[in-house]
C-alpha cells in the first residue's frame, strides 16, 4: 500500500535528516537565496487582452486576421465617449455645438512635441481604417446639426442615411429612443481613434498622446458641458494593475498576523514544551518557499500578472497548515527527549499527511495549467510551484529548524524572561492541571476541539439535527448551481474606486446593449461563377437572418450592389470580371478596404487586376447580458466555420469578453470534472483496501468530497459571484482544498485498530483525538491569513475570500461532523486488526531508539 512505503520512506529520510541537520539548514538556505535573484528580471503584463482572454480560440483568430488585413493594430485603438450633462440630447442644436467644440480641440488643439514640430491628433491617425471614416461621418454629421436652423435633426433609426452612406445609428450614438423609425434622443456619442501603431516610435506617441487626453478628460473646466470619457487598452491595464497594488501592501500585515496566531496556537505556560519557536520558523519556512518560488518563476521569464497577487496568501495559508500538523505530531512525542530521534515519529506520522494534502493541492492546480488564459494558466503555475517548495521545504529546512530550536528554546525563554511567568502561572493552574492529567490517564481528550465535536456526534438528537442541516445545506447548494450566470464584465477586474468602472458601466449600457456592427473580411468569390456568387450571397443571408440580426438593410456590401449592377446592364457572368472593374472605377471609399490580385480569364484570354479579398459590415441588435452576446458569437462562429472556403475573419469590440465566456461554458465543465476526477483518485491510493469497511469510507468520502465543492459552487452563485475567469480559478482552488478535510478524517478513522477500539463509536472518538486540533488550526490559521484582504475593495479579491471562507466552513463541519455521524451511523461491522495505528507502531519503536542512543552515547565516552 502507498501510505506504508511513504512511512518507510520517510522513516529512514528522518534519520538521514537527523544524522545531517546543519546541511539541511545550509542546503536550503543556500538554493532559496540564489532562487530568489530571479526578483531583479520581475516584470508585469503589458496587455490584458493577451493575458485575460483564450489564448488559441477560434476569435482570436478571427480578430488577427481582420486586423491584419486592414492593416492596423487593435492597440492604437482610443475610444473617446461624449456625455452631455444634464441629460442632453446629441441631436440638439445647442448640445451639438458644445461636442463639436470638444472634437476640435481633441483633434486640432491637442499636441505633441516631436523633434522640435507640435504635431495633433490627425498626423497619427491611420486613415485607412474603417474608423476614421466613421469618425468623418458623425463628426460631419455633428458640425452641420450644430449649424442647422431648426432645433434638432431627424434622421432614420437603426439606419440612416448620412451624406449617401449607409450608416449604423447605435455604432456611434448611445443609449438611444426612437419612435416611429425616427431617432428621438441620444445621450451620448463615442468616437474612434485608430493611431498608427507599427514602429515603437509610435507606439511610444500612442501613449505620449493618451496622457493628454486623459489630462483633458480630468480637467472639466476646459468642457463645463460635456463629461469626456477616454479608454484605451493601456488605461484598462493601468486600471487592473490596482488589484496588485491594494493586495500586495497587505501582505506584510498578513504575515505578522500570523506570527501572532502561531504563537498563541502553539505557545504554552509550561514553556519547556512551548512551540512558539518553532512555529516561528515554520512561518520562515513557508515565506522562503515564496520568494524562492516567484524568484524561479521570473527568472525563466514568467511575467506578473493580478491573479499571482493572491499567490502570496495562499502559500501563506497553505505553509501554515503544513506547520501545525508536524507540530502537532511533534508535540504527540515529545516524551522523546532528543528531537533528532524525535523527527523519526514525526516524519512517519506527519509525512505521508502532508505529502498527500501537497499533490492534491498541486494536481489540482495542475490542472489549471492547462487552461487557454494565460493569467489563470500563470496563477495556478505561479501557485503549483509555490507549494510545491513549500513541500520541500517543510521536509528539509523545517524539521532541521524545529531540533535547532529544540535546542536554543531554554536560552531564548531565559533571555524573554517566560520561564518566571511560567513558574507563577503554573501554581496558579496546578488543578487545571491535575484534571488534564486525570482525563489522559482515562483515556478522555484534553483537546477542547475534540471534545466538543464528540458531544456533538455522541447526542442522538443533535445528530439527526446535524444530518438535517447537510441535507437542506445540499439541497439550496443545488438551487444555487442552477440558477448560477455566467458573465464576462470587464469592469469586474477593476477595484471599487476605478473611475474606469462606473465609464465601462456607461458603455455597456449605452452602446453594447443596442446594437454591434461586426466587420468581415472575406475573400472573393469567383465573379464568373454564378454558383460561387449565389453560395457566396448565402453566406451573407445566414449572418443577415440570425436572431437578432438587423437584416439587408444593414448591411454594406459592394458585391450585391455590383450584383443589381449586372442586372440593370444585363451583364452575363462570363464578362463579369471587366464589369467588377467599371463598376469599382471612382468608388475609392469602396476600394480603400481592398487587396488587389491579378488573375486570368480563360474566357477573354486577358489577365485583369481584381479584388481578391474586401471588408463588409452588417449589424446585429446588442444583447443585454453577456450571455446574449456570446450566443450571438457562437451563432456567427458556426457560419464563418461553414463557409471556411472563403477564410472569413470577423470582429467587434464585444469578440474579447464574449470570447472568455464562450471559453468558461466549456472549460470549467471540464476542468472542475478532471480535477475532482484526478484529486478523489489520488485520494483513493491513501485509505487502506483490505477489507470490506474500506468501500464504505471510499463511498463516503467521494460523497463528502464532492459535497463541499457542490455547496461552494452553490452558494458563490446565491453570493452574487458568476462564472467567469476570476470565479474559475477560485473554484478550482476549492478542489484542492477541500480534499485536505475529507480524506485526513477518512483515512485516520480508517487506521483505527478494531481491536482495540470495537465499536465504531470508539473508533471516531480517537480518530478525533488525533486530528480534530490539526484540523481546527489549520482551517483558522487559513482564514486568518486571508482576513485582511476583506479591506481590499475588488470584485476578485471579493471572489477570493467568499471561496475560502466557504471551503473551510463546509470543509471543517464535513470532517469534524457529519462524516463522523455516517461512520458511526454506517459503519457497524468489527473488523480484522490489520491496520494498527501509527503512534502505536512508531511507540513500539521508541525503548529501541532510546536504548540505541544510549549505547552511541556510551561509545563516544569510551
Amino acid at each position: 500500500m502507498l501510505t506504508v512505503v511513504l512511512e518507510r520512506f520517510f522513516e529512514c529520510y528522518a534519520r538521514f535528516l537527523g544524522r545531517n541537520v546543519k546541511w539541511f539548514i545550509i542546503v536550503p538556505v543556500s538554493l532559496v537565496c540564489l532562487l530568489s535573484l530571479g526578483w531583479c528580471r520581475f516584470e508585469m503584463y503589458d496587455d490584458p487582452r493577451r493575458m485575460f482572454t483564450p489564448e488559441t480560440s477560434f476569435w482570436k483568430r478571427q480578430e488577427q486576421s481582420l486586423w491584419r488585413f486592414i492593416n492596423a493594430d487593435v492597440d492604437g485603438m482610443i475610444y473617446v465617449m461624449l456625455l452631455p450633462k444634464e441629460n442632453g440630447n446629441v441631436v440638439e442644436r445647442k448640445v451639438a455645438r458644445d461636442l463639436v467644440a470638444v472634437i476640435d480641440h481633441l483633434e486640432n488643439n491637442i499636441t505633441l512635441a516631436v523633434e522640435g514640430e507640435h504635431i495633433h491628433l490627425g498626423r497619427l491617425l491611420n486613415t485607412d481604417a474603417p474608423h476614421a471614416d466613421v469618425n468623418k461621418l458623425v463628426t460631419a454629421f455633428m458640425k452641420l446639426t450644430a449649424h442647422r436652423t431648426k432645433s434638432t435633426r431627424l434622421i432614420t433609426y437603426p439606419m440612416a442615411d448620412l451624406f449617401q452612406q449607409n450608416f449604423f445609428v447605435p455604432l456611434s450614438f448611445g443609449d438611444v429612443r426612437s419612435s416611429n423609425g425616427t431617432l428621438d434622443y441620444a445621450g451620448s456619442l463615442v468616437l474612434f481613434y485608430l493611431l498608427n501603431y507599427e514602429t515603437q516610435l509610435d507606439k511610444e506617441r500612442h501613449w505620449q498622446f493618451q496622457e493628454k487626453l486623459w489630462q483633458y478628460s480630468r480637467r472639466s473646466e476646459l468642457h463645463k458641458d460635456v463629461d469626456v470619457i477616454v479608454f484605451t487598452w493601456k488605461s484598462l491595464l493601468l486600471e487592473m494593475r490596482k488589484n496588485t497594488y491594494q493586495t500586495l501592501q497587505f501582505t506584510p500585515g498578513a504575515f505578522l498576523l500570523m506570527i501572532v496566531f502561531s504563537i498563541v496556537a502553539m505557545f504554552d505556560w509550561k514553556v519547556s514544551k512551548s512551540l512558539h519557536l518553532h512555529a516561528m520558523a515554520g512561518l520562515i519556512s513557508t515565506l522562503m518557499s515564496f520568494m524562492s518560488s516567484m524568484g524561479l518563476m521570473y527568472g525563466i521569464g514568467y511575467e506578473y500578472n493580478d491573479l499571482v497577487s493572491i499567490t502570496s496568501f495562499l502559500a501563506l495559508a497553505i505553509g501554515v497548515d503544513d506547520t501545525f500538523i508536524m507540530l502537532s505530531a511533534w508535540k504527540r512525542h515529545g516524551h522523546i527527549g532528543d528531537p533528532r530521534e524525535r523527527l523519526v515519529p514525526m516524519f512517519v506520522e506527519a509525512g505521508s499527511s502532508i505529502f498527500f494534502t501537497s499533490l492534491t493541492d498541486v494536481l489540482a492546480f495542475g490542472v489549471g495549467m492547462t487552461m487557454d488564459i494565460p493569467a489563470l494558466r500563470h496563477f495556478c503555475l505561479f501557485t503549483g510551484v509555490a507549494i510545491f517548495f513549500d513541500f520541500i521545504l517543510q521536509v528539509s529546512f523545517y524539521p532541521a529548524a524545529m531540533v535547532v530550536c529544540d535546542r536554543l528554546r531554554p536560552t531564548v525563554n531565559r533571555m524573554m524572561g517566560l520561564e518566571k511567568l511560567s513558574v507563577m502561572m503554573r501554581r496558579r493552574s496546578v488543578r487545571a492541571m491535575e484534571v488534564t492529567a486525570l482525563k489522559e490517564r482515562e483515556g478522555e481528550s484534553s483537546s477542547t476541539v475534540a471534545s466538543i465535536c464528540i458531544k456533538l456526534i455522541n447526542s442522538r438528537p443533535l445528530r439527526v439535527l446535524f444530518t438535517l442541516l447537510t441535507i437542506c445545506t445540499s439541497v439550496v447548494a443545488l438551487l444555487g448551481i442552477c440558477w448560477i450566470r455566467p458573465d464576462s464584465n470587464i469592469a469586474k477586474l477593476m477595484t471599487d474606486d476605478s473611475p474606469f468602472k462606473t465609464h465601462m458601466s456607461v458603455f455597456d449600457k449605452h452602446f453594447w446593449s443596442k446594437g454591434a456592427l461586426f466587420q468581415f473580411a472575406v475573400n472573393a468569390p469567383k465573379y464568373t461563377n454564378e454558383s460561387d456568387m449565389n453560395r457566396f450571397e448565402s453566406f451573407v443571408s445566414k449572418l443577415e437572418s440570425l436572431p437578432t440580426a438587423v437584416g439587408s438593410t444593414s448591411t454594406n456590401l459592394w458585391l450585391r450592389e455590383f450584383t443589381f449592377y449586372m442586372i440593370d446592364w444585363s451583364v452575363e457572368y462570363t464578362d463579369a470580371n471587366s464589369a467588377v472593374l467599371s463598376y469599382l472605377n471612382g468608388q475609392e471609399i469602396t476600394r480603400k478596404h481592398m487587396t488587389f490580385e491579378p488573375q486570368f480569364d480563360a474566357t477573354t484570354n486577358k489577365t485583369f487586376l481584381l479584388p481578391s479579398r474586401f471588408l463588409f459590415t452588417t449589424a446585429f441588435w446588442g444583447g443585454k447580458t453577456w450571455a446574449e452576446r456570446a450566443d450571438l458569437l457562437e451563432r456567427i462562429g458556426k457560419i464563418l466555420v461553414e463557409f471556411s472556403d472563403y477564410e472569413p475573419a470577423a470582429y467587434n469590440d464585444i469578440v474579447h469578453l464574449g470570447d472568455v465566456l464562450l471559453y468558461t461554458r466549456t472549460a470549467l465543465k471540464q476542468t472542475l470534472g478532471t480535477a475532482l476526477f484526478t484529486t478523489f483518485f489520488i485520494s483513493l491510493l491513501f485509505v487502506p483496501l483490505d477489507n470490506p469497511r474500506s468501500l464504505c469510507l471510499i463511498v463516503l468520502m467521494a460523497t463528502s468530497f464532492i459535497s463541499i465543492n457542490a455547496a461552494v459552487i452553490g452558494y458563490l452563485s446565491l453570493w452574487d459571484v458568476d462564472v467567469d475567469i476570476v470565479s474559475m480559478v477560485t473554484i478550482l482552488m476549492s478542489v484542492g482544498f477541500s480534499v485536505d478535510y475529507t480524506v485526513h478524517m477518512a483515512f485516520t478513522y480508517a487506521r483505527q485498530s478494531t481491536d482495540k477500539y470495537p465499536s465504531s463509536a470508539d473508533r471516531i472518538r480517537n480518530a478525533l483525538r488525533e486530528v480534530a486540533t490539526p484540523i481546527f488550526l489549520a482551517a483558522t490559521s487559513t482564514l486568518t491569513a486571508v482576513s485582511l484582504l476583506a479591506f481590499v475593495g475588488s470584485y476578485m479579491i471579493r471572489v477570493f475570500l467568499k471561496t475560502i471562507f466557504l471551503v473551510v466552513i463546509f470543509g471543517m463541519v464535513q470532517s469534524l461532523i457529519v462524516l463522523p455521524i455516517f461512520f458511526m451511523g454506517i459503519d457497524k461491522r468489527g473488523t480484522s486488526p490489520t491496520n494498527v495505528r501509527r503512534s502505536q507502531s512508531v511507540t513500539s519503536q521508541v525503548p529501541l531508539i532510546r536504548s540505541s542512543s544510549a549505547i552511541l552515547r556510551k561509545l563516544s565516552t569510551w
